[in-house]
């Protein structure tokens, strides 16, 4: 298990290098992910960590993969589009 805990928190670093992600959320990530290590909690809640954290990688890798856009205008749909589902995951992730 402590096997599991490195490889998450080297993927969290990896995208604070690669990504800048840096929002409180990661940072949350990363006190569960002590918290696991360390205390109570058992496989199914780490299971379900490691699985809200699949859910920001995709998120990043998404929008990392997604075309560069040259219009101005659609630039900012593009942007608004990305913001509109960080927040959509954030909100997800805080509600359960």
């Amino acid at each position: 298990m402590t096997d599991i805990v490195e490889r998450i928190d080297k993927l969290i670093r990896g995208w604070e290098m690669e990504y800048g992600i840096t929002n409180q959320t990661m940072v949350d990530a990363k006190e569960e992910i002590t918290r696991l290590q360390s205390g109570p909690g058992g496989i199914m809640e780490m299971k379900q960590t490691i699985a809200n954290l699949e859910k920001y990688r995709d998120l990043v890798e998404y929008i990392t993969s997604d075309y560069v856009e040259l219009s101005y205008d659609k630039a900012q749909w593009q942007r608004d589009d990305w913001r509109k589902r960080c927040n959509k995951l954030i909100i997800e992730d805080h509600t359960k």
